[in-house]
């Protein structure tokens, strides 16, 4: 579990893929010697892990900067949520409930080294319309995958 900050218990998740790679040592090697050499014994594979998928619930934006969940921040998707979206409510008052307001992911963008961020849990007082309009205030290069 990655750890989501909030001032109430809270988890997050990541999903990882787990593969064997060649060592950089065997490469090019034909497969006949690279099954001679795994046959006596050698190893000739490292486990790599891909974060695949994070997902945060509810946290604050303390998160994107705790290194521990570095791997959050390099998942191919993320999913996290943005409660907040405009100046009608504070980053202040977001993160004395424990939420995360747009404003802050847009000040950490650069952060952010995953493909697509599915944003979620925004409140119900905005509409899809405000929504869609928060987003687009994105830096552009951020909002091309949110």
């Amino acid at each position: 579990p990655s750890r989501p900050t909030i001032p109430y218990p809270a988890r997050g998740y990541v999903i990882y893929s787990v593969k064997q790679k060649l060592k950089q040592d065997y490469l090019g090697l034909p497969g006949s010697e690279i099954k001679r050499l795994k046959l006596s014994g050698v190893e000739i594979t490292n486990t790599v892990t891909t974060p695949e998928v994070a997902f945060t619930g509810d946290t604050m934006s303390d998160f994107i900067l705790d290194p521990d969940n570095a791997d959050v921040l390099k998942a191919k998707i993320l999913v996290m949520e943005s409660t907040f979206l405009d100046d009608s409510v504070s980053t202040e008052h977001a993160r004395e409930y424990g939420h995360i307001h747009l404003f802050e992911i847009a000040n950490h963008s650069e952060k952010f080294e995953n493909r697509a961020i599915l944003l979620i849990h925004f409140s119900a007082r905005y509409t899809t319309e405000e929504i869609d309009a928060g987003i687009s205030r994105l830096p552009p290069s951020f909002r091309s995958r949110v």
